[in-house]
């Protein structure tokens, strides 16, 4: 087995340490692991990560998941994560591109990318597309616990639409 560089044992560290939630920890190496080389992709990912959901300063992350698409454009949580960003800044037509993209990635969770596309439909108050699509990431899974989510999710969206109903007549 091929041993592992200084990089990747950095990297490995840094997963630990968010896994540990030592974020100030996993914050520092993945810093290191750009000052040795700042084309390692995966590690703007998830400083990405850490700047959209722990630190909460969406214009660094965004800055960040870009850098990592130019260095490492095959890293499948790259635009997974990207994409929730993108749809938290309310950046939907960029988000749709970005998903677009990321449907030919090699490894890509295709439910996940069908789930972030209904998101964006329910957001832009497309209720049917966005039943339809929350249905079809179900079709698409094979994880039990994401089935019963987006089971739950059409149930609220169902909801929804009856509440907004309401609210108009």
């Amino acid at each position: 087995m091929k041993e592992l560089s200084y990089i990747e044992n950095l990297f490995l560290q840094a997963d630990e340490a968010i896994n540990r939630n030592a974020l100030g920890e996993a914050k520092e190496l993945l810093e290191e692991i750009l000052a040795i080389d700042p084309t390692y992709g995966r590690a703007y990912n998830y400083l990405g990560w850490l700047y959209a959901n722990k630190i909460i300063d969406f214009q660094k992350a965004k800055s960040l998941y870009r850098l990592g698409l130019k260095y490492t454009s095959d890293y499948p949580a790259l635009y997974i994560n990207y994409g929730y960003l993108l749809i938290e800044m309310a950046e939907y037509d960029a988000a749709l591109d970005l998903i677009g993209s990321a449907r030919e990635i090699y490894g890509i969770d295709q439910a996940t990318l069908t789930y972030q596309e209904a998101r964006i439909a329910e957001l832009l108050m497309d209720i049917k597309l966005a039943v339809k699509l929350y249905k079809l990431a179900g079709k698409q899974t094979l994880d039990d616990n994401f089935m019963n989510y987006l089971n739950t999710e059409i149930k609220r969206v169902k909801r929804k639409t009856g509440l907004v109903m309401r609210f108009l007549l």
